[in-house]
């Protein structure tokens, strides 16, 4: 059988390879996004959900018209039974009046482990900094304010008016709100009569739209 060997050092010619790398780059995306003190001897218990997340994002090489998802289980992922949050968030999660004392605060703390897929609309949950322990919870609060967001720059804003703007000339309704009204100021600056500046009336138009 004739063979080829890849050139010495390069890893982005073997499949499997590739695959270990993908998924290398996914999961430490997957723990760059925990929160500050979520502690790191936990992150075995991210792997199996951030194989899912994975798997639900590629194609399969058996059957490209479906994702490697369902080829690997047999079946589509139901976003409305198994609910998706982000990994190694800090969460409330509550406790039935059954298992806690009269005086006892009725959620604890921990961190966000995965969904249950064993269960509906459960998640597997968090990681109890009393009981050292993961449980499956309903009621589930996610802090996810807490975690460190992208701000939105000058720059962003108005590559998201000239989007508008495209949108706006092939005839399709852009966003309403603040944006609508950087539009508006971008067409006025791009027209034929931008040397004159918009009457009180049509200023007034604008930020009504």
């Amino acid at each position: 059988m004739p063979y080829q060997l890849v050139p010495p050092n390069d890893h982005r010619r073997n499949v499997a390879e590739k695959a270990i790398q993908i998924f290398k780059d996914h999961f430490i995306a997957v723990l760059c996004g925990t929160t500050e003190n979520f502690p790191m001897q936990l992150w075995d218990q991210l792997l199996p959900r951030a194989e899912q997340q994975l798997s639900l994002l590629q194609k399969s090489r058996v059957d490209s018209t479906k994702s490697a998802f369902e080829v690997l289980y047999g079946k589509k992922h139901n976003c409305n039974a198994n609910l998706w949050a982000p990994l190694g968030c800090a969460v409330q999660v509550h406790v039935m009046p059954r298992n806690r004392k009269t005086w006892e605060p009725q959620t604890k703390a921990g961190f966000y482990v995965g969904n249950s897929i064993d269960h509906y609309r459960c998640h597997q949950v968090c990681w109890a900094a009393d009981s050292r322990s993961v449980r499956v919870g309903q009621t589930v609060f996610f802090k996810h304010k807490h975690l460190t967001q992208q701000p939105v720059t000058e720059l962003d804003a108005l590559l998201r008016a000239t989007n508008d703007v495209c949108d706006l000339l092939k005839c399709k309704a852009p966003v309403e709100g603040k944006v609508r009204l950087a539009v508006g100021i971008c067409l006025w600056k791009f027209s034929a009569n931008r040397t004159r500046k918009p009457s009180a009336r049509q200023q007034t138009s604008i930020e009504s739209k």
